[in-house]
């Protein structure tokens, strides 16, 4: 069994690989508001890119 499916998938995954960045650069005193909201917005675009592409393989199949 992989490392990222006990974690419980890709996105669980890529949440707590953010987490611990998040966590490791508010520790160092590096965690700047500009640093967060990248982090964040990039989380925030895998995560909403592979709700989206589920939702148009959906549409094809004649779903709604």
């Amino acid at each position: 069994m992989s490392l990222i499916r006990k974690l419980g998938g890709r996105k669980a995954c890529a949440f707590y690989v953010t987490l611990g960045v998040i966590t490791t650069l508010t520790a160092l005193n590096k965690a700047t508001t500009e640093v967060l909201g990248v982090i964040d917005g990039l989380y925030l675009i895998y995560a909403g890119a592979n709700v989206s592409s589920k939702k148009k393989a959906g549409d094809s199949n004649g779903e709604k």
